[in-house]
C-alpha cells in the first residue's frame, strides 16, 4: 500500500513518519476490511459505470470545484482538457482547478492551497 506514497503520485516525498500516519488504521482488521468492501462494493463498480458512460445524459446540478495537481501523471490540465473539453454539456457550474507543485495527493503537496481553493469556492458558488 506504500507504493501509492511514490514520486508517481507526489510531487514532494512525504516524511515516513507521514506515511505511516495514513496507513496506521488500515492496519487495523476491521478498517481494513471496511475500506476493502468499500472499494470493491462501490468505488471499483462506480468508475466502471461512469467509464461506460451511465450518467453522461444526466446534469451535475450542485455546483462544484474540481482540484487537481498540474504534476498529476493520470489527472492533468492536460488530460482534463481532453476528457472534458465541454464540462457545461454535463454540469450547471463545474471549474477546474489546477495547483502548481502538486501531484496525484494535491492535499498533501499543497494543503494550504487546497485550502484557499475551498474557502474561496465556499464564499463564491452560491
Amino acid at each position: 500500500m506504500s507504493g501509492i506514497f511514490t514520486d508517481e503520485y507526489l510531487a514532494r516525498p512525504l516524511p515516513h513518519e507521514s506515511v505511516d500516519v495514513h496507513l496506521a488504521p488500515l492496519r487495523r482488521p476491521e478498517i481494513d476490511g471496511a475500506v476493502r468492501s468499500l472499494t470493491r462494493g462501490m468505488i471499483l463498480p462506480e468508475g466502471l459505470r461512469m467509464a461506460r458512460g451511465t450518467y453522461r445524459r444526466q446534469r451535475l446540478l450542485v455546483p462544484t470545484r474540481f482540484v487537481f495537481g498540474r504534476q498529476d501523471r493520470y489527472w492533468n490540465e492536460q488530460i482534463m482538457a481532453l476528457v472534458c473539453r465541454h464540462p457545461q454539456r454535463y454540469a450547471e457550474r463545474a471549474e477546474f482547478a489546477y495547483v502548481d507543485e502538486a501531484a496525484h495527493f494535491v492535499t498533501d503537496d499543497a494543503p494550504n492551497a487546497v485550502a484557499d481553493l475551498a474557502l474561496d469556492w465556499f464564499a463564491h458558488a452560491g
